[in-house]
């Protein structure tokens, strides 16, 4: 209604004879009226030619990018109000849904709006033979980003600080030991969220430091102890030296800054984290690995197979490529 109340005016003959013309849409006829709304007659006849010639040939978005370079010309100072109203209503909520996934909604502001999609489509760039959706691309982009920062964030300099920004900086999963060799389990918990199936604690737990604690029937702590399971830097780079700077999962060319460190016989079955048995499957392939009930098997000549734990059904193994046709280390040599 307020739109058609402006067109009517008469204050904008070329937007209206356009929209009449079906050369323009509604949608730019609305954005164009209310760019104009309170601007002196003089100024909106310099402005119109231009809104309606970009809406004629453009989106709905290039046309509102010209009418609010015209608001800003016009009166920069309540173009700054604007801004700082932008601000103060952006946010986003995290809301744990009850089938135990996460509800994210929001808005941003332009800078932060820009640098959080600048980081995540270079954090998720499409690579060949990728089918996720770009709202999957975008998550996982995302997803990336924050486990960067949880890996390397230096603590703060203050002791206080440190002890607390160390406490935050880090997702704790734990579980019983009958989830963590694959028995019948309650499952884990994961911090920040609650209760997780035993097989995706197991998958988080695949490639990173674990405490281990004997409770007596009381409750008490009779033993604990730490063991790494995470993959040093060093041991990543001769994985991807072994096999190429791509998922090792058959006909899967997402590159290795995607990848988790995957141990092929698992930890609870007495596998070590050694090169002899890690690889870097992509973070999809790492999840079929544990949720998916697949499992990945290094062959002799170098390239892998993987196989369904329930069906028998197998993938792989691809035609040889540069850099996977390499046998692997001997698992005796135990490498570290």
């Amino acid at each position: 209604m307020r739109t058609a109340r402006t067109l009517r005016s008469g204050v904008l003959p070329n937007t209206t004879a356009a929209l009449a013309a079906g050369a323009i849409s509604g949608r730019h006829a609305a954005v164009i009226a209310d760019g104009v709304k309170g601007a002196p007659a003089g100024a909106v006849g310099l402005i119109e030619p231009e809104a309606v010639a970009t809406a004629v040939e453009g989106d709905v978005k290039a046309t509102a990018n010209v009418m609010r370079a015209f608001q800003h010309a016009l009166d920069p100072d309540t173009a700054d109000e604007k801004v700082l109203k932008r601000y103060e209503r952006a946010g986003i909520t995290l809301n744990p849904l009850l089938d135990g996934g996460f509800g994210i909604s929001g808005t941003a502001d332009e800078t932060t709006g820009a640098s959080v999609k600048a980081a995540v489509d270079a954090a998720s760039p499409l690579v060949t033979g990728d089918t996720r959706t770009a709202a999957r691309r975008r998550l996982d982009g995302l997803y990336r980003i924050c486990r960067y920062w949880l890996d390397t964030a230096e603590p703060d300099p203050d002791v206080t600080a440190r002890r607390t920004s160390k406490s935050r900086a880090r997702l704790v999963v734990t579980i019983d030991q009958a989830g963590l060799a694959g028995q019948t389990s309650p499952g884990g918990t994961l911090s920040w969220h609650g209760p997780i199936a035993a097989s995706t604690a197991q998958r988080l737990g695949c490639n990173s430091s674990a405490t281990f604690v004997t409770l007596d029937p009381d409750g008490n702590v009779v033993e604990a102890g730490t063991q790494r399971r995470f993959f040093t830097h060093s041991q990543l780079l001769a994985m991807i030296a072994r096999d190429g700077d791509t998922c090792p999962a058959p006909y899967c060319d997402r590159p290795s800054a995607w990848s988790d460190g995957h141990h092929l016989v698992p930890v609870s079955e007495g596998g070590k984290t050694t090169i002899a048995n890690g690889a870097l499957p992509c973070e999809g392939h790492h999840l079929q690995l544990h949720e998916g009930h697949w499992t990945l098997q290094r062959l002799p000549d170098g390239r892998y197979l993987m196989r369904h734990r329930d069906t028998g059904k197998t993938l792989g193994p691809e035609p040889p490529r540069p850099g996977h046709n390499r046998p692997p280390p001997d698992p005796a040599g135990d490498l570290e």
